[in-house]
């Protein structure tokens, strides 16, 4: 949709610049503004039918379309015990993806996660499939493997894109052939495990640059999911700030108590943000509100040097004006006209926003 100002005292923005009578577009996921009320907009928007009844709202919480969306992909994967890729970006949540699909398959076994980039190369097919004593020097017990210890249950291959690709035709046959092979053991094992994988990178693309083994991808992402950025799911940002401010009291055993309120400019940074980290940003501007002393409600000034720790090479969203390291041109234009008016006119009610949607 178009959006134009039809002569409102109080104003509209959208994605941090002002509006006025030359219609602006409003992109998916962009940020509305009018007067101090601020609105996410979605071209698509979910409906029930796409969220089948199931998956927890505590686990994936929200009410995007997106999340909606992926809460309805979740509930069809977590039926199929065939392997499952979740990518997104860091720190979007995919672990939490990984977990509630594992709860909902109801298998009886455990939910083992590890890292990948954190296997060792030379103990590789030690670590995921276990060896026999004395199958190499210090293997003093033998041991079963991360496999077999997630037998009847879920094991997540967390960051497999950093997998070397040595490595990946020994993952490739267990996946296939569903038996490992320990070191130094003669006879396979058969394995009921089902097997997630998670991962920020493009395993597409790694493997048109020859770096991750297409069929090994094939057989990751017979269920593809896909978690998506904070900025594409921007209705949900406050619902989460929320959540990890209650968190951080209850971690530290201390009640919850108020932390002010957001003004509309420091609001509208938020939602405006790239959060390059996503949750783990968020979770940081969260530590620094409960742990520095905010007099009132926290400004945009008092915000932005919280966010230039969060800035990656772009700050900003597509279109919009209000970064990480300053905020709005409109929002300091704004707050420049208002200090200059007389006190009488600052604190004149605001005429209602006309605006138009075309």
């Amino acid at each position: 949709p178009m959006v134009r100002d039809l002569g409102s005292h109080n104003g509209t923005r959208v994605n941090g610049r002002t509006v006025g009578d030359e219609p602006v577009p409003l992109d998916d996921h962009g940020v509305l503004r009018v007067g101090d009320v601020l609105l996410t907009y979605e071209r698509d928007r979910a409906t029930d039918a796409d969220e089948p009844a199931g998956v927890s709202r505590e686990a994936i919480p929200g009410a995007a379309s997106t999340t909606r969306r992926l809460r309805g992909q979740l509930a069809r994967a977590a039926a199929d015990p065939s392997a499952a890729l979740i990518v997104g970006e860091t720190g979007t949540g995919k672990e939490f993806v990984a977990r509630e699909l594992h709860r909902l398959s109801a298998r009886q076994g455990p939910f083992l996660p590890v890292n990948c980039a954190a296997l060792s190369p030379q103990l590789f097919e030690s670590q995921l499939f276990g060896h026999a004593r004395g199958a190499f020097t210090g293997a003093q017990a033998a041991q079963q493997g991360l496999f077999r210890a997630a037998e009847g249950g879920t094991l997540l291959l967390d960051e497999v894109g950093e997998l070397p690709l040595s490595l990946q035709p020994k993952l490739l046959r267990a996946l296939q052939e569903r038996e490992v092979l320990g070191v130094g053991e003669s006879q396979p094992v058969r394995i009921d495990v089902r097997v997630i994988a998670s991962t920020l990178r493009d395993l597409v693309k790694l493997a048109r640059r020859g770096s991750f083994r297409l069929d090994l991808y094939a057989r990751l992402s017979l269920w593809e999911l896909r978690v998506p950025a904070l900025r594409e799911r921007r209705a949900d940002l406050f619902g989460w700030l929320d959540r990890l401010i209650q968190k951080w009291f209850r971690d530290r055993g201390q009640p919850a108590r108020e932390l002010g309120e957001l003004d509309a400019e420091a609001a509208e940074l938020l939602l405006l943000h790239r959060w390059p980290d996503n949750l783990r940003g968020l979770d940081r501007v969260v530590n620094r509100w409960c742990t520095e002393p905010v007099t009132g409600g926290l400004t945009v000034e008092q915000l932005r040097p919280w966010l230039a720790t969060d800035a990656g090479p772009d700050t900003t969203d597509r279109g919009a004006q209000v970064t990480s390291s300053g905020s709005a041109d409109s929002v300091r234009s704004a707050t420049a006209e208002a200090e200059g008016k007389p006190r009488s006119e600052q604190s004149r009610p605001p005429k209602p926003s006309r605006i138009e949607l075309e």
